[in-house]
């Protein structure tokens, strides 16, 4: 009995070990599949199951997980499917046999589907992805995707925040009026005694004051925007970007140090994680040209890294150099 008890003890430190070895490593090793929970569980799943590793240090897996399982060439290495693009073609092309590899060979289904597995770890994909820490980077790079300077897209802010100002104007003298009448029948009747009417005169003095505040618009100067980043969400960078409580602009931005013929595969990519902006470092192919890219790639924007360079040397908006935009009127 206790020779069993020993061995489902070993079973389950194993387990354990597995699952520890599941999580992210830098430069190290991640777990294909996910383990059950439980001793039974966990012990028959390693059994009949072993799991499968994907090496992510240097972008090529372990030789268990290079090996075709399925079809026309099981048992062989993945590179020979990887070099049939009819048969990869095909399988793309069948929803039901994709479920099936989505389900249990999901790091299989990533290669099919974009290719030789390359980490994009490089010290170029690297730089590029830093450049979005830079305030001038990000204003150059909100400037070529809307179109506009960030300080014209903050003039339209300051503009707003005027008019919706301006136009509560009424509403503010009507208070001011209601209120001052309010006063002057209070001061009346404390005039004859009437000690109730006390509390109430102050606290209209007080909601007075506030309400004459709300009179005097002050000048509308445009304010910087309130920038957001995160990075690796299954894309490269998430960048928010707007003014207030609330965010009015938001990309997705996958990027790539140098992309060419391969293009078919990024934009499977973009697809499968998310990503609505591309960013390229260099562009050169020689079946298509970058026009064409950006026709196939439809709504989602491709950018070229000169393009946002050529915005900074030209010059972003540095907040705080610039002059009013807009003198409130004086109240009536």
């Amino acid at each position: 009995m206790m020779c069993v008890f020993q061995k489902r003890l070993a079973m389950l430190k194993l387990g354990r070990a597995v699952c520890a070895s599941a999580k992210p490593l830098i430069g190290g090793y991640c777990i294909a599949q996910t383990p059950p929970h439980g001793l039974r569980a966990c012990t028959g799943w390693l059994l009949q199951s072993p799991p499968r590793v994907i090496a992510q240090n240097d972008g090529v897996f372990a030789q268990i997980e290079r090996v075709i399982p399925f079809g026309k060439y099981k048992g062989q290495p993945v590179e020979h499917l990887l070099a049939d693009p009819d048969y990869r073609g095909w399988i793309l092309a069948q929803p039901g046999l994709m479920t099936m590899l989505e389900k249990r060979h999901p790091a299989l289904i990533n290669v099919i589907t974009v290719g030789a597995p390359t980490t994009n770890d490089t010290p170029e994909h690297n730089k590029i992805q830093a450049l979005f820490l830079g305030r001038d980077f990000q204003y150059a790079f909100l400037e070529l995707m809307t179109g506009k300077s960030v300080l014209v897209l903050a003039q339209e802010q300051a503009r707003k925040r005027l008019l919706r100002e301006m136009s509560e104007l009424p509403k503010v003298k009507e208070t001011v009026s209601r209120l001052e009448g309010y006063i002057k029948d209070y001061e009346s009747r404390v005039s004859y005694g009437e000690k109730w009417c006390v509390d109430n005169l102050a606290r209209a003095r007080e909601e007075l004051a506030e309400a004459k505040k709300k009179l005097l618009i002050s000048p509308a100067y445009p304010l910087p925007p309130k920038v957001h980043l995160d990075f690796e969400c299954g894309y490269d960078v998430d960048l928010k970007c707007g003014w207030g409580s609330y965010y009015v602009r938001h990309y997705r931005i996958e990027i790539k140090p140098q992309m060419g013929d391969d293009y078919p595969s990024v934009l499977r990519q973009m697809k499968r994680n998310g990503a609505s902006t591309l960013l390229i470092g260099f562009f050169e192919a020689e079946s298509v040209t970058l026009k064409q890219v950006r026709g196939v790639f439809g709504d989602n924007r491709v950018v070229l890294l000169d393009e946002i360079q050529a915005i900074i040397n030209r010059g972003v908006w540095q907040p705080g150099q610039v002059p009013v935009l807009v003198e409130a009127p004086a109240p009536e």
